[in-house]
């Protein structure tokens, strides 16, 4: 099996967000498609990895987040089998609520940073659920269930490594500063420590997320997941000790200062913060945490 790291070259930025092509014994599979801005880099970057893209005819999204599945349907056009959890086939095959959601968020920028999105059509889909294998020539990959970052995630496991797609947070090359992932509408602090002590369990000696690259050696990957499980946690307490409700303004700014207090401290330059910011905007990470906060609240103290 051989692996390979492309970069999707988002908004003509480099290590922003990642897609992986496999290949094994002669087929070959993609894990993320990035929205269809994308698509020229990720056609070049096959092709530099010694592929054509119309010899790919698996393709696996982790979510239906569009930086990660926005394309989906271009490739689904090109006869490809898009393979997804099972709670996001419907939107892939009518994505009408993802698009509207995105447009309330992104208004004016939508069609620039998320491009056209396709539907998929439904015989070209094929739903995953914990337990099923997801296999490229002689290569499998466990499929797990992965909440957290969102109820629709999940993550490919073998062969000593997992590709996490946003449940690891957001790293980028060089850096040790771990952005984190948590975009709404269905971020859940507690089933993403669940998730995160469930891949340091598995002893991996690399785990792949898709913003940035590869993280190598069982050492590092526990110190990766051992941290992020750390700023979840303190996210978690900041979060119950805000005044949210008719204090939003106030929660999403002192969310984004905790952030990069954070970065500031782990050496993040201005300029490097506003990479992380294209690649996960601290702002609308606080919105996610505030409406999992605001729905905790909501169900009362037995939540």
């Amino acid at each position: 099996m051989h692996l390979h790291t492309i970069d999707l070259r988002f908004q003509d930025q480099p290590h922003l967000i990642a897609a992986y092509l496999i290949e094994s014994e002669g087929e070959l599979a993609l894990i993320e498609t990035g929205p269809s801005p994308c698509l020229p880099a990720l056609d070049e970057g096959i092709r530099q990895a010694g592929f054509e893209p119309a010899a790919i005819r698996k393709v696996c999204v982790t979510h239906i987040h569009l930086d990660h599945a926005g394309a989906a349907g271009h490739w689904a056009r090109r006869g490809v089998t898009i393979f997804v959890h099972e709670r996001g086939a419907r939107h892939l095959a009518d994505p009408g609520k993802l698009i509207e959601g995105a447009r309330a968020v992104y208004g004016d920028d939508m069609e620039r940073l998320w491009g056209e999105i396709l539907p998929v059509p439904e015989s070209q889909l094929t739903a995953l659920r914990e337990g099923d294998a997801f296999t490229i020539g002689s290569s499998r990959f466990a499929v797990w269930d992965a909440p957290g970052h969102a109820r629709h995630h999940v993550m490919l496991v073998g062969h000593g490594m997992a590709f996490t797609g946003d449940n690891a947070g957001v790293r980028l090359p060089g850096f040790r500063y771990i952005s984190p992932a948590t975009a709404p509408s269905q971020f859940d602090p507690d089933a993403l420590l669940a998730t995160l002590e469930r891949l340091a369990a598995a002893g991996l000696d690399r785990i792949h997320p898709t913003h940035f690259g590869a993280i190598e050696g069982g050492t590092a990957v526990t110190e990766h997941l051992g941290r992020y499980a750390g700023l979840i946690r303190e996210i978690r307490a900041l979060a119950l000790s805000l005044v949210t409700g008719e204090n939003r303004a106030g929660f999403l700014a002192a969310f984004r200062s905790f952030c990069r207090d954070r970065a500031r401290q782990e050496g993040i330059d201005d300029a490097t913060w506003e990479r992380y910011e294209t690649a996960n905007d601290s702002t609308m990470c606080a919105e996610g945490v505030r409406l999992w906060c605001e729905g905790l609240k909501k169900k009362g103290p037995s939540a």
